[in-house]
C-alpha cells in the first residue's frame, strides 16, 4: 500500500446560495490506495478570513475532539451556509480565506495528519451584455448574448469549465405566442413577430476552476447569472399616429415652459430635434427599401421615457415581412428628396427622376399619387415634378421618391 504523508481538499465557492462547500478528494482512495478502514477515517475544518475571523470552527477542533465531526465516509464534503460573508454585490466577500482541516485514521483516538492553506477570492461576476436588434422588412427579432464569460483576474484568464445558458422570451400580451426557450448565444423570432413588449430573461449556470491542486488545495466557483431586459418593436402601421400623438403633446409642454422656464424649454426643444431626426431617418429607411427598425426603436425609447409623462398606445399587431415598397425585378432603387425654400413652390427639379419611374412619393407622412388630377406631374426626360393647382409646397416642407430605373 502507499503511504499517505499529505491531504486534498477542494473549496467551492457556491455564490448562487453564498455558500462553502468543503470537500476532502482522496475520499474513498484512504482504503483502496492506502489501507485505511473508512469507517475509522473522521475529519474537522476550520475555515478564517483575511482578519483571522472564524467563519467555520468544528466544535471538537480545539481539543481535537471528533466525537461530532464533519467529514466520514459517509460524506467527503461539508456546505458551510451560515456566517458566510457577503458584499453588497451578492457575492462571497473578495479577500483571503485559511483553510484548516485534521484526520483521525483510528475512530479520533488521535489526529494523524492536517492540513492548512491559505488562498485569495478573486471572483467578479461577467458583465452582461444582450443586444436585440429588429428588422421589419424581415418580420424578425434577433435576441443574441454577447457576453465575454471568460474573467480576467490578476493578469490570469479564467475559461469556463461548464456553461449552459437558457434564454426564456415572453411575447407582447396579446399575440398568443408562447414563450421562447433557447440554449443557444443567439435567437430569433419570425418570420412572423409582433409588435408590443417582448421580455427577455438570461440565465447562465457557470463553473469555474481557479486553483488545480496546488500543495493539496483546488479552488472552484460556480454561479447562476440572470439578467433581463424588455423591448418594444413598433408595428410600423402605428408608428406614424404615435409620432404625432407624441409631438403634439411634447410641444404643447414645450410652449408652456418656454413661457417661464427656458431651460426646461431648451430640453424639451432637444427632444423634439432628436425625434424629428430620427423620423426624417425612418421615412429614409422606408423609401429606400432598407429596414426601418432602428429609427422608430430610438423614437420609441425616447417616448417611453416615464419622465416625459406621455400617453402612448401601441397595438399589438402581427407584422408581416418586408413591407417596404417592393423592387421590381431587373432595376434598382434610388431615393431622393426636395426641400422647398420658399412658399407655394409649384414646380421643383428631382435629377434621378430622369429617366426613371417613381414607385413611391411621400408628402411628410402622406403618399402623394401621381397623375393630372392626383397630386403631381413629372417630365421623364427632365425630372421636373409639377405639383397639382391648389397642393403647392410650403416653405421648409420635404418630398421624397423612390424612383426605379432599368439596370
Amino acid at each position: 500500500m502507499a503511504t499517505l504523508s499529505s491531504l486534498s481538499v477542494k473549496i467551492e465557492l457556491d455564490e448562487v446560495n453564498g455558500h462553502i462547500v468543503f470537500t476532502d478528494l482522496i475520499g474513498n482512495d484512504y482504503n483502496t490506495v492506502y489501507g485505511y478502514t473508512l469507517t475509522d477515517l473522521l475529519g474537522l475544518i476550520k475555515i478564517s478570513d483575511s482578519q483571522a475571523r472564524v467563519i467555520y470552527k468544528n466544535s471538537g477542533w480545539d481539543s481535537d475532539n471528533y466525537s461530532s465531526p464533519d467529514i466520514t465516509s459517509s460524506s467527503w464534503n461539508k456546505t458551510i451556509s451560515t456566517a458566510v460573508p457577503i458584499g453588497q454585490d451578492t457575492l462571497i466577500v473578495r479577500q483571503f480565506y485559511t483553510i484548516e482541516y485534521k484526520i483521525s485514521v483510528d475512530i479520533g483516538v488521535s489526529t494523524f495528519l492536517s492540513f492548512l492553506q491559505v488562498f485569495q477570492n478573486l471572483y467578479n461576476r461577467a458583465a452582461v451584455s444582450v443586444t436585440a436588434v429588429s428588422s421589419l422588412k424581415d418580420s424578425t427579432l434577433i435576441f443574441t448574448d454577447n457576453t465575454n464569460y471568460t474573467l480576467t483576474l490578476n493578469q490570469n484568464n479564467y475559461v469556463p469549465t461548464s456553461q449552459s445558458r437558457t434564454f426564456d422570451i415572453t411575447w407582447p400580451v396579446g399575440s398568443y405566442q408562447p414563450n421562447t426557450t433557447s440554449s443557444s448565444a443567439t435567437v430569433q423570432l419570425g418570420p412572423d413577430i409582433w409588435s408590443g413588449q417582448y421580455e427577455t430573461n438570461l440565465s447562465v449556470d457557470l463553473a469555474y476552476l481557479f486553483i488545480n491542486n496546488v500543495n493539496g488545495l483546488t479552488i472552484t466557483v460556480t454561479d447562476t447569472i440572470t439578467y433581463t431586459m424588455n423591448r418594444v418593436v413598433v408595428v410600423y402601421q402605428d408608428f406614424t399616429g404615435l409620432v404625432n400623438q407624441a409631438l403634439l403633446q411634447l410641444t404643447a409642454t414645450y410652449e408652456n415652459y418656454k413661457a417661464y422656464n427656458l431651460p426646461y424649454a431648451q430640453n424639451y426643444q432637444e427632444l423634439l430635434d432628436d425625434i424629428m431626426m430620427y423620423y426624417d431617418m425612418f421615412k429614409m429607411a422606408y423609401l429606400t427599401n432598407q429596414d426601418m427598425s432602428y429609427a422608430m426603436t430610438q423614437i420609441y425609447d425616447i417616448l417611453s421615457n416615464p419622465e416625459l409623462g406621455l400617453s402612448i398606445t401601441l397595438t399589438v399587431a402581427e407584422i408581416l415581412p418586408n413591407q417596404s415598397p417592393p423592387i421590381p425585378s431587373g432595376q434598382i432603387t434610388v431615393p431622393a428628396y426636395y426641400v422647398a425654400q420658399t412658399n407655394n413652390v409649384s414646380t421643383f427639379n428631382i435629377p434621378e427622376l430622369a429617366g426613371g419611374t417613381p414607385i413611391l412619393a411621400m408628402r411628410g407622412t402622406d403618399v402623394m399619387y401621381q397623375g393630372t388630377g392626383q397630386d403631381y406631374t413629372y417630365d421623364i426626360t427632365t425630372g421636373d415634378v409639377t405639383m397639382v393647382s391648389g397642393k403647392e409646397l410650403g416653405i421648409y416642407e420635404k418630398v421624397y421618391f423612390l424612383i426605379t430605373k432599368t439596370t
